[in-house]
């Protein structure tokens, strides 16, 4: 058999393979810009087309429904008296927030708000001392999952907290996303696993079939003690997220980041939320017997912890929406929150993102925002911590900023924080970024707060970051704007995968 022959058999099966997989994505009707531009690279170079729709094109998550284990997870009792509280507090909503619920409970009856109290955690040793405090003081169960897990300083302080208290008899599981932890020692592993802490990683990329669904991360960031108290926002596991990044051998550059903790009926679809991703990632279910069945939804004021878990000097009382969302999900919810949000605004609309990587419909709706009279304001860092994404984020600034939009650079460190808020009377914190690869490929957990009391919390912690900030401008000469301009365009052309 000659070479010439095996490279023509090749060549054929090449484009074949090619031929499907435009099949596919003609079928999958993405958007014309994303489709031809699929379709021109199988067409121009099969081989790379192939691969790399293979391993980033390529969405086989939607056939992993997860929503029946949840139910089944949360049991019958539990499932009607969360959609009851929901409609309960629907009810008592004023109209701008009404539409939110209205519009989430018709995709789940789950997404709807719930009764609870929220606490504002504004930097790093704030957040680790309120979630060690907790876990210090677990008497059932601790859930962990968290995008990026490092074996530095503080993960372990973290490793030695867990491994104490799995002596002590708690259950403990821990999630961690194999690409964001990607440098976690095996040594720190398997002190967790010798402990009896039950470990997994979302979607190994030792294991072939989770490696073609590389593209698709857990980007969530969770906490849970007993049921009661769930912590979540920007802030993983890291020593940088408590002194900063390093900038050469002796700066740093301080990290600016939130989190929130929550309590109430919230937590329990929080907890949810982890079951459904482990049921996922290990196809087994969850075993925290006697323990979860006590943890079943109750009011607030009816919360009656056997010890306290955490002390706060202050609660806001709030409706809580919890909106997760991910690949396998058949509407991109996180996407729904935020247009509808952007479209809800009616007197200012206040953005923290360390990323701005809008899609076309994001562009538009804030666009219309401005013509609207809406106050649209967005922070951004300076210094960023992945140059393509921030080059892409500057690229759109440039652009919306001949709207109306206003820009800011924050210039006390690196801001990581995502926080939205819409007229004082909302807000929006969690994991989600502001960028197409948050809104459709990660899995990201969104926390809806309805309500003056935290907005206003909110709104005191956005003056102050915005202090800290100047108005973005275009320096330098002509040539050095062009140039910067041009390298922003070109790697715009990637924004969907960034």
């Amino acid at each position: 058999m000659s070479l010439d022959f095996v490279l023509f058999v090749f060549w054929c099966l090449s484009y074949l393979a090619g031929i499907y997989n435009i099949y596919r994505i003609v079928i999958t009707r993405p958007s014309p810009a994303v489709g031809f531009a699929w379709i021109l690279l199988h067409i121009s170079a099969p081989i790379l087309g192939i691969i790399l729709y293979t391993l980033v094109g390529r969405n086989r998550l939607r056939q992993e429904r997860r929503e029946k284990y949840r139910n089944i997870a949360l049991g019958e009792p539990r499932l009607t008296k969360l959609v009851e509280n929901c409609r309960l507090v629907t009810e008592s909503l004023d109209d701008s927030s009404r539409i939110f619920a209205d519009q989430f409970t018709k995709i789940d009856p789950l997404l709807g708000p719930q009764i609870g109290k929220i606490t504002l955690l504004q930097d790093g040793s704030e957040t680790f001392g309120a979630i060690f405090s907790a876990i210090e003081n677990a008497q059932e169960y601790i859930l962990i999952q968290y995008y990026i897990l490092r074996s530095d300083r503080l993960g372990l302080e973290l490793l030695r907290l867990l491994k104490k208290k799995a002596q002590d008899g708690i259950q403990i599981y821990l999630l961690y996303d194999s690409v964001g932890s990607f440098w976690l020692s095996q040594k720190y592993l398997t002190s967790l696993i010798l402990s009896g802490v039950k470990t997994a990683r979302f979607l190994p990329l030792a294991n072939l079939k989770s490696f073609i669904h590389l593209n698709f991360r857990n980007h969530r960031k969770l906490v849970i003690i007993d049921g009661v108290l769930a912590f979540t926002g920007g802030l993983n596991v890291g020593e940088e997220y408590l002194t900063g990044i390093k900038l050469g051998r002796k700066k740093r550059l301080s990290w600016r980041d939130t989190h929130i903790c929550l309590q109430g009926d919230c937590v329990t679809l929080l907890q949810a939320l982890f079951f459904e991703d482990w049921f996922f990632t290990t196809k087994t279910h969850l075993e925290l017997g006697a323990a979860f069945s006590s943890s079943a939804p109750t009011p607030v004021s009816e919360e009656k912890p056997k010890k306290e878990l955490c002390s706060f000097k202050t609660q806001d009382h709030a409706q809580i929406q919890i909106i997760p969302s991910g690949p396998s999900d058949l509407s991109p919810l996180s996407s729904y929150l935020f247009l509808t949000a952007i479209n809800q605004a009616k007197k200012f609309l206040w953005v923290s993102t360390p990323y701005f990587v809008p899609d076309v419909a994001v562009q538009r709706s804030l666009e219309l925002a401005v013509l609207r009279g809406v106050d649209v304001r967005i922070l951004l860092p300076k210094i960023p911590d992945q140059r393509l994404v921030h080059w892409c984020s500057l690229s759109f600034a440039e652009q919306l900023s001949e709207r109306g939009i206003k820009f800011f650079s924050y210039e006390k460190g690196f801001i990581h924080q995502k926080v939205l808020l819409i007229d004082g009377q909302m807000s929006i914190m969690g994991t989600t970024n502001f960028d197409q690869r948050a809104m459709f490929l990660n899995f990201e957990t969104n926390v809806l707060i309805h309500g003056q009391e935290f907005s206003r919390r909110i709104q005191t912690m956005l003056e102050v970051d915005f202090a800290q900030a100047t108005p973005l401008k275009n320096t330098g000469n002509a040539f050095i704007r062009r140039f910067l301009r041009l390298r922003g365009d070109v790697v715009r052309l990637f924004a969907p995968l960034l």
